[in-house]
């Protein structure tokens, strides 16, 4: 049984808060007790739970414990699987992404392609890994809580796989198919190998609060809680092998930083801090990593000590204080900062009572405008931990409990700060848009190409059947097979010369045919880049390199081709288009390139139906108490089209006044009209009011 090869990127010696990969085995102290318990325990018995509270390492224990065992003990083949938390849309169940993760082996040429060619089954996907050498098949589930966010029809049908898989026997199918007049002619070592006892090994991991949650298996798998294996924080001693032996490790080659020492000072004043008199003096391990992590990160590599004495830590509160802060100013963009600042400061903690607290994405979606993307960040960097809801969807909380107190000094901070007031913000939706507002900015026709109806329908579209393509079983057999046909070119050298010729050649056209039509959309002005780019053409054409194609539908035909397929040189022209911003001085003006900008951002929120939903992801962009100066835009006398009923500068003024209204927005929103003057023409009723006493009144 092969070893997976070693990641040779250099990394540090702690982890941080991220769990231990396989590849950081070697610097993985003070779990060596539990790893041999845990793994004897597997070789007793077919089905093992690991259980522990949140943060005390199982993820860690397996990948880098129980995983490097197995591979130099060489009896089980590890098979680490994540389920995912379900949404509504996925469309990969429990038992696809088990299978898949089996699937490696499965392709082989085996006796069960002979005797049942069509069988699907987890048994099938396992044993086929045991006749192949892969060793005696073990599942390590990690996370799996998550399995109860899953249909019950699906969890059902994968409890039922399951202990098929556990089974001392053959599946009967495969015994009567042996039996059957039609069988294919097996050797009797084949017969043997076939009968052999699987000895498969499962491990779930849970969290010990959902560990109730199994019972729920017992239908299938009646022993499921009969072999626990529990997961305490660390014990004192092996908390100092945690912190002492990865700073001695050797292999400076590896790590960021030479190796170094530290002082028994610095071990006793890093114990002290660390230590939980309410269990024992334990040590809860995520909280140990990152505060190492930070001083590897920030003494050793940084400030270039060789030792880290007592004096060199610092205040160690103050490290998970700079943690949170360090992680959310890490995010670029400004509008980010303060939504995660405002989710984490008024949502995610209380504070008379100093607590954690924890919400729903749709929640947090609703209330604070942070979509998933940036909960996802928010998790990569640990400020956040996931976990899977029953009924879909994963809830938030921070990562720590240490974090809270960070967290409410922070927020105390921004409180003494002065509020700011936006004074230009718009909140008016798609129907509010004239379907060619283009046409400020676009050469007729085509802005009725590029209208904002389409736009609406492509993004809905992609939106509804998008993940349906992309996880179809058609689809992901097509990049199979592209997959294995790019791999067999690039073996042989004239192939690949051949493939990338053709790419580079593909690069040129499509390059010069967005180019035409660029030119085509804008007309632009004589340039030097422009003059330039022609030349280059006639150059390339005089070569033989560049073929004028004069059919639009070859042109539409090669593009799309292009940008799905050729992922080279699809980047190569991002990256030409993305640098080259100078491209549009082609343009006529300033004003027009400021208003595609206004554009493209204005097509950021089509999809919105409700002003409310805009102000909400407004107000999560900027700091707590800014005020909102918010102009309706009246533009149905720009001669862009024709307005829906429904997106009239009525209808914009009422739902404005409607949001204005509510306790959420009433103390910070202001709103400013804005009229176009034609409507006062055209409509001598619109404009109302009367004067008295020196005070306008609108009627």
């Amino acid at each position: 049984m092969s070893q997976p090869k070693p990641n040779i990127s250099k990394r540090f010696r702690y982890p941080g808060i991220q769990p231990f990969s396989t590849e950081q085995s070697d610097t993985f102290f003070g779990r060596e007790e539990e790893t041999a318990a845990l793994y004897r325990l597997i070789q007793r018995t077919p089905l093992v739970v690991l259980h522990g509270k949140s943060g005390y390492g199982k993820s860690s224990l397996l990948n880098a414990g129980i995983i490097p065992l197995c591979h130099k003990e060489s009896i089980f083949g590890p098979i680490l699987i994540r389920f995912g938390t379900w949404a509504e849309g996925v469309t990969e169940m429990l038992l696809d992404i088990a299978k898949n993760k089996l699937a490696q082996d499965a392709d082989r040429q085996t006796i069960l392609s002979q005797l049942l060619p069509g069988d699907d089954s987890l048994w099938r996907y396992a044993k086929a890994q045991q006749l192949s050498g892969g060793g005696r098949p073990l599942l390590l589930f990690d996370q799996f809580e998550e399995l109860f966010t899953y249909p019950e029809e699906a969890a059902q049908a994968f409890q039922q796989e399951l202990a098929e898989l556990l089974a001392p026997a053959p599946p009967l199918r495969y015994l009567r198919r042996l039996e059957a007049a039609d069988a294919p002619e097996l050797s009797e070592a084949e017969e043997d190998l076939l009968e052999a006892p699987l000895e498969a090994r499962i491990v779930i991991a849970v969290r010990s609060d959902r560990l109730h949650l199994l019972g729920q298996l017992a239908g299938y798998l009646p022993n499921v809680l009969h072999n626990l294996f529990e997961l305490r924080a660390l014990r004192p001693a092996d908390a100092k092998a945690a912190i002492v032996r990865p700073a001695g490790l050797p292999d400076a080659h590896q790590f960021f930083t030479p190796p170094f020492s530290w002082t028994p000072a610095a071990l006793e004043k890093m114990m002290a801090f660390l230590q939980d008199e309410e269990d024992e003096n334990r040590v809860e391990s995520i909280l140990l990593q990152m505060i190492c992590q930070y001083l590897e990160e920030k003494k050793v590599q940084k400030e270039g000590l060789s030792q880290l004495d007592a004096a060199d830590l610092g205040n160690l509160k103050l490290i998970v204080n700079d943690y949170y802060v360090e992680k959310l100013n890490s995010l670029e963009n400004e509008a980010e900062l303060h939504a995660a600042r405002r989710l984490i400061e008024e949502g995610l903690v209380m504070e008379g009572e100093k607590i954690r607290l924890s919400l729903h994405e749709a929640q947090i979606e609703k209330q604070f405008g942070v979509g998933v993307p940036l909960l996802n960040r928010l998790v990569d960097s640990r400020l956040l931990r996931a976990e899977p809801f029953l009924r879909g969807g994963y809830t938030y909380e921070l990562a720590h409990d240490r974090l809270v107190e960070p967290v409410l000094k922070e927020k105390q901070k921004a409180a003494l700060l002065p509020p700011i007031i936006d004074c230009h913000t718009h909140i008016f939706t798609g129907d509010h848009v004239p379907p060619y507002l283009t046409k400020t900015f676009v050469w007729w026709p085509f802005y009725y190409l590029i209208n904002l109806p389409l736009i609406l329908w492509a993004v809905m579209s992609w939106n509804k059947w998008g993940d349906k393509i992309w996880f179809s079983r058609a689809y992901r057999a097509v990049r199979r097979a592209w997959y294995k046909a790019a791999i067999q070119i690039n073996r042989v050298w004239a192939l690949s010369l051949l493939r990338q010729g053709i790419v580079a050649l593909a690069t040129v056209h499509v390059f010069y045919i967005l180019y035409d039509w660029l030119y085509l959309l804008t007309q632009p002005e004589a340039s030097d880049a422009n003059n330039w780019m022609l030349a280059m053409r006639q150059q390339l054409e005089s070569w033989n390199i560049l073929f004028p194609i004069n059919n639009r539908l070859v042109e539409v035909l090669l593009v799309l081709f292009f940008l799905l397929s050729l992922k080279t040189g699809r980047n190569f022209i991002f990256s030409v288009f993305k640098r080259l911003w100078s491209f549009f001085k082609l343009l006529p003006g300033s004003m027009t390139t400021a208003l595609i900008e206004r554009y493209i951002s204005m097509g950021r929120f089509i999809l919105y139906r409700h002003q409310h939903r805009i102000m909400a992801q407004l107000r999560a962009q900027y700091p707590p108490g800014t005020g909102f100066v918010v102009l309706p835009m009246d533009m149905e006398y720009m001669e862009a089209g024709k307005l829906k009923p429904k997106g009239s500068f009525y209808r914009q003024m009422e739902e404005l006044a409607r949001v204005k209204n509510n306790n959420d927005y009433k103390d910070i929103m202001f709103p400013f009209v804005f009229v176009d003057p034609r409507r006062i023409t055209s409509d001598p009723g619109f404009f109302r009011y009367t004067f008295e006493g020196g005070k306008v009144s609108l009627e």
